[in-house]
């Protein structure tokens, strides 16, 4: 008997636009589709569009699909920071997956970091340092000799800079706080590491589904670099040597779908960054032996 409704968004790829619109080829969105169609357990609403939501007080209509009467709305794409109370509103009225509060948390390095420390977790040191606290800022580079600066809400390694000198920190929470009104800085303590043995972690329902490594082309000097934002350029790792840290993460932070990456130090892997939309490469899929579309089916009925 179907006795529970499930309404989705999830766009598919568009190989025409500049923008990433997607993580499934319109092929693979087509497949997810059918598969909860004909899913005993589940009434499916259909695959709705987002972006023509209209909410009439308690009720949020996607075209004729109200979802505040679906027992879960599912969503995956990019572009959704701009829905965020949407979101925030309908978790209060049904079960919405991904959560928005846990997209708030993993979004934001620090927070993610403070949540994932405290349960013990190997992230690398950090400190969140008012721009007027030179004092402090001089105290930690003394400690930590170099420091990366990161934007709190950054992704793709863009605005990441690597820091030696207390005066040039100095230099650049000042300027933060000039041109863009930034109170604090975001700073982890450099570690060297083994460029070579960096690896990121795709979770699904809680699980690696595979672990993956960027290719050399990737790389600009000590980091990932990709200004552009476009992604892919990575390959299948076996990711057996960081699988017990990055469920135990997702389990804290967000179990639907998500993603860690580390860096590899003396003292073993370190998590550096959390990712909301980790990578979702089809080879990748392919070499370790299972299909995206199944794992979000099985994620959405369960």
């Amino acid at each position: 008997m179907k006795n529970k409704k499930v309404a989705i968004f999830l766009p598919s790829i568009d190989p025409n636009s500049k923008k990433k619109t997607g993580f499934l080829s319109k092929e693979e969105v087509l497949e997810v589709e059918e598969k909860l169609k004909n899913n005993s357990e589940i009434e499916f609403l259909g695959n709705v569009n987002f972006d023509n939501l209209k909410v009439l007080d308690t009720n949020f209509w996607c075209g004729d699909v109200n979802l505040s009467e679906c027992d879960l709305f599912f969503w995956y794409g990019p572009g959704m920071k701009k829905n965020m109370d949407e979101l925030k509103a309908l978790s209060k009225v049904t079960k919405v997956l991904k959560s928005p509060e846990s997209l708030d948390i993993v979004d934001d390095k620090f927070k993610a970091h403070v949540a994932l420390k405290k349960q013990g977790l190997p992230v690398s040191d950090f400190a969140l340092i008012p721009y007027n606290n030179l004092e402090l800022m001089e105290k930690i580079m003394k400690d930590w000799k170099t420091v990366v600066v990161k934007p709190r809400f950054g992704s793709f390694g863009r605005g990441i800079i690597k820091v030696s000198d207390f005066e040039t920190l100095r230099d650049i929470a000042g300027m933060l706080r000039m041109e863009h009104k930034q109170e604090k800085i975001f700073v982890e303590r450099f570690v060297e590491n083994d460029q070579k043995a960096w690896m990121s972690t795709t979770i699904i329902d809680g699980k690696v589904v595979y672990g993956y490594r960027k290719k050399e082309e990737k790389f600009a000097g000590w980091k990932v670099y990709d200004i552009k934002a476009k992604g892919g350029g990575a390959y299948y790792v076996d990711p057996a040597p960081v699988r017990e840290y990055a469920e135990k993460a997702a389990a804290i932070l967000d179990k639907s779908i998500c993603g860690f990456d580390f860096i590899k130090t003396a003292d073993g892997y370190k998590i550096v960054d959390e990712n909301n939309f980790p990578g979702f490469y089809p080879e990748a899929f392919k070499d370790a032996g299972v299909k995206a579309t199944d794992l979000i089916v099985n994620l959405i009925v369960k």
